[in-house]
């Protein structure tokens, strides 16, 4: 039992290393199923807990107003049966839904708008750091150059989308997924912990590192071109400040205090109605009780989209959308990506244009693994062979060292091994340690079209096992 325990300790600290995001909250993704209806049976994220607060104690007492109420003494002097004012009730009944409803819908299209603000502004700046890779010196002499540019640039992209969600969320705790920032100088980061928007600080970086890059020739492309850069790098912040209205203004004062105010007056309204119109106290019951959570659901539901950055169980994905920027970025950042595909171009098979219909992914993953299953057969041949060279070795330099000791403990100058001044005889040439021959040291070479090692992974041309 204490092992599995271990296992599990491990494989949830594993999961957490692979995604460390997935621990933070994120927002409820649900399936509808073949029916559409037992999804609607979930509580999280559910506003029917809160507007059950006020719907059960309707229900309660529209009972106990019910038993009250058909009693003689109080039924001539109420008029139970009979509903008074009931063109007034229904004017008010429909205001209050007016009123409900608008704000519904308002609350939708904020929670929608801040989705897309945010989703736009991923793209411009994505599409400005991936037009910035592409346009990096690509000599040999400027390699390093380029290289730290380019692991500066990332790291300032991910600061800059962070430092954006964190400007415009409500998250009691901003903790959030950031490239490794050792090397970056104290000084910068710390005028940028008391910045009033770190956004602009780290966007002001950006196009100075872009300025400086473009002057030294890290970057090599004409002007005009670079300055379509600039411009989604700009069209970006345009739509944080955008997204950033939807904080600063919320609905306005007296539309939300107008529409709580009327919901308890509907709420004090129902249960009497319910209580002196029903025919039995169960009636009376589920009357108030359904008129009364439905009224206050769908305004819960508005005040949950209404602020769309905060941390509620239906707001944005905000530390999801960080970690995928992040994961975009990192694939940029990879050889692969960027150089161009090699293209083994036939004139006569390729003019052809065929199409074919297929799944991208289950094709992509057909070659993956053929290519590292070839790879892995490739590896385990040279284990093998290896393995096998090593043991000769060892079976050598035991014979060698067994002969040696049989030398070293016979009587000196009565062994014919020794030499006359008492030294060892040097041994024949077919007990000396001969180098094996079987593979060259350096392993053999991959073959050709085979994909390099995973990281982490001893290469297979790797150091022979050292001798025991």
């Amino acid at each position: 039992q204490a092992n599995w325990l271990q296992l599990l300790r491990f494989t949830q600290v594993l999961r957490r290393w692979e995604r460390p995001n997935r621990s933070l909250r994120t927002m409820i993704r649900y399936s509808p199923g073949k029916w559409g209806i037992a999804f609607a049976f979930s509580l999280k994220g559910s506003v029917f807990p809160k507007a059950c607060v006020f719907a059960a104690p309707a229900g309660l007492l529209a009972i106990v107003l019910h038993y009250i109420f058909r009693d003689p003494q109080y039924a001539d002097a109420i008029g139970v049966g009979n509903l008074h004012g009931g063109g007034a009730l229904g004017g008010f009944y429909t205001i209050l839904g007016f009123l409900i409803v608008f704000r519904s819908q308002q609350a939708y299209s904020r929670w929608w708008e801040g989705g897309s603000l945010l989703q736009q502004m991923r793209g411009e700046w994505f599409n400005a750091f991936s037009s910035i890779l592409a346009f990096c010196n690509t000599s040999p002499e400027r390699a390093a150059e380029v290289a730290k540019f380019r692991h500066l640039l990332v790291r300032l992209m991910s600061m800059l989308y962070g430092a954006a969600l964190s400007d415009v969320s409500e998250l009691e705790d901003t903790s959030m997924e950031f490239f490794d920032l050792t090397g970056i100088s104290n000084e910068s980061l710390s005028f940028l912990q008391q910045a009033h928007f770190k956004s602009e600080v780290v966007l002001q970086w950006i196009q100075r590192l872009i300025h400086e890059a473009s002057g030294s020739e890290v970057i090599k492309v004409a002007p005009p071109i670079l300055s379509r850069v600039y411009n989604q790098l700009g069209n970006g912040i345009v739509l944080l400040n955008n997204a950033q209205k939807l904080n600063e203004f919320p609905v306005p004062f007296p539309v939300g205090q107008m529409i709580v105010f009327m919901l308890m007056l509907h709420w004090i309204f129902t249960v009497l109605v319910c209580a002196s119109t029903a025919d039995s106290p169960v009636y009376a019951f589920f009357e108030a009780f359904v008129v009364v959570i439905i009224y206050w659901s769908v305004h819960y539901i508005a005040e949950e989209l209404e602020q769309p950055f905060g941390d509620d169980p239906n707001d944005l994905p905000i530390a999801e959308m960080q970690y995928d920027m992040n994961e975009s970025l990192k694939d940029l950042m990879s050889e692969q990506a960027r150089n161009v595909p090699i293209f083994d171009f036939d004139m006569e098979m390729h003019s052809q244009l065929q199409t074919k219909v297929l799944s991208l992914d289950e094709h992509l993953g057909k070659i993956r693994k053929q290519v590292t299953g070839e790879y892995s057969e490739h590896r385990k041949k040279w284990n093998t062979a290896s393995a096998q060279r090593s043991a000769k070795r060892c079976s050598r330099l035991t014979r060698v060292s067994m002969r040696m000791c049989e030398d070293q403990s016979a009587p000196r100058g009565s062994d014919k091994g020794s030499t006359a001044g008492g030294e060892p005889a040097p041994l024949d040439k077919k007990h000396q340690a001969q180098p094996d021959e079987t593979l060259p040291l350096g392993g053999p070479p991959l073959p050709d079209g085979l994909l390099p090692p995973p990281s982490g992974a001893p290469p297979p041309g790797g150091t022979p096992p050292a001798l025991p």
